[in-house]
């Protein structure tokens, strides 16, 4: 190879790499994305702010949510009955023990993580649960969002 073919081959070259890392510019990994929004989810539900918990989610006709048998076809649905939730709570904490994550392609990620969830009606109820929760996560229109959610509670036993 000559020196102009080579000195050509290679702006070609960094251009082409200079394209690539403008296409990812500002985009998170799949790993970081599914945990961040696990974060937000988790800080919405603390703050008891239902436009912000629906808005991890999207809204398409791939949505999806299984919760305790239940199953949620539509983001209205989940959107409502969140709203419904939060409005009879008082206060809400969630903690999640080891979160995992697997990548699915750049564009989807997964995640599964045992939790520990307490609800405070504003009756005064005192809810406790532990259980299971696993997400999968989708790259579309410039964001992370939820597009699959299931999750399972079991009743966990007064503290003494």
């Amino acid at each position: 190879m000559n020196q102009r073919n080579r000195a050509v081959f290679l702006l070609s070259l960094a251009f082409l790499l200079l394209i690539a890392c403008n296409q990812n510019k500002g985009k998170q990994s799949p790993d970081d994305a599914i945990l961040t929004l696990i974060q937000q989810f988790q800080e919405a539900e603390t703050e008891l702010d239902s436009d912000r918990f629906a808005a991890l989610h999207e809204n398409s006709p791939d949505f999806c949510v299984h919760t305790d048998n239940n199953r949620i076809l539509s983001y209205e649905k989940m959107a409502e009955l969140n709203k419904s939730v939060f409005e009879r709570c008082e206060s809400m904490q969630l903690e999640f023990d080891t979160i995992h994550t697997r990548v699915l392609s750049p564009e989807m990620a997964l995640a599964f993580a045992p939790f520990h969830q307490t609800s405070t009606r504003k009756s005064g109820e005192i809810h406790r649960s532990k259980g299971q929760a696993l997400w999968i996560a989708r790259y579309r229109e410039g964001r992370w969002k939820f597009v699959f959610v299931q999750a399972f509670h079991q009743a966990e036993p007064e503290p003494r």
